[in-house]
């Protein structure tokens, strides 16, 4: 995954989602709560600048 900050890239904020093995263990890492949606359980935090980060582990 390639990142960019560079002018005109991409407008921000914006979202990030991974699909990992285990969502309850990076929720712990992170400090997050999971939910559980109809598609996965997950977790979503949040930098300073707004832009968010998703973690899922399907069901």
């Amino acid at each position: 995954m390639y990142l960019s900050e560079h002018t005109g890239d991409a407008s921000g904020p914006s979202l990030v989602y991974l699909w990992v093995p285990d969502v309850d263990r990076i929720a712990a890492d992170l400090g997050a709560d999971v939910e559980q949606v109809p598609w996965a359980r997950e977790c979503e935090v949040t930098d300073p600048d707004g832009n968010r980060v998703r973690v899922a582990t399907a069901t």
